[in-house]
């Protein structure tokens, strides 16, 4: 629901049918009650909604600003588009940005969940069990 549709969809017609407000109205609750239950769910939903998105510290945006130099160039441009973002999620492990001790970052997806290296936040070794399929195999081995 938008505010417009509020508006325009609104029971009984509020917005041409409620007085202008002053002190000769008695009950005021009589005519915004219809409208302000809406706006109080719609107020609800807003809140209730988790935050789209997520803030980065200047070191990590700093770290991504290196992995797009030194994959790219030191004035590198890259767009990635939404059937780029999708493939990522759904090749190879989840991505993991591990900030190390030493101001160094690690950014993997060749990891899984339980895999030390990602359960000690990098201070132990792969146990050398994390594989995910090469999706050119995959893709081979579909006929495709």
């Amino acid at each position: 629901m938008t505010w417009t549709s509020l508006a325009a969809d609104a029971p009984s017609d509020w917005w041409h049918n409620t007085p202008t407000p002053g002190p000769d109205i008695d009950d005021p609750a009589r005519f915004l009650s219809p409208v302000t239950e809406r706006l109080l769910q719609r107020v609800a939903t807003i809140l209730a909604a988790p935050p789209t998105t997520r803030t980065i510290s200047p070191h990590l945006h700093g770290a991504i600003s290196a992995l797009l130099a030194t994959s790219y160039g030191y004035d590198a441009e890259h767009r990635i588009d939404p059937d780029e973002i999708t493939w990522a999620y759904t090749h190879g492990g989840a991505l993991h940005i591990i900030e190390h001790p030493d101001g160094s970052v690690t950014f993997t997806k060749h990891h899984r969940e339980d895999c030390p290296f990602i359960t000690s936040r990098g201070a132990q070794e792969c146990d050398e069990d994390c594989y995910f399929p090469d999706p050119a195999d995959v893709e081979r081995a579909h006929g495709k």
